[in-house]
């Protein structure tokens, strides 16, 4: 088994990478959530829109949900 030296100077280098990283990630995470957020709230609007222009909607709306979920294929290709 061969040994390597690293330097003080690399392991720091390296610990600067990876902290960047991570803010980076958590970045990424945040900015996903709040994506997941407003889109949320779009779907909310749009079904309180649906409901107020017709009051059977949130009735056919739950028929045709339950139906898509017992039928759901995941393999099958979307399009």
């Amino acid at each position: 088994m061969t040994q390597t030296q690293v330097s003080p100077r690399d392991l720091q280098l390296l610990r600067q990478e990876v902290e960047a990283l991570g803010e980076f990630l958590n970045r990424e995470r945040l900015d996903r959530v709040a994506d997941y957020d407003r889109l949320k709230l779009e779907l909310a609007a749009i079904k309180a829109t649906l409901q107020r222009l017709n009051p059977q909607f949130e009735r056919v709306y739950k028929t045709t949900y339950a139906d898509l979920v017992q039928n759901y294929d995941p393999e099958a290709k979307a399009g």
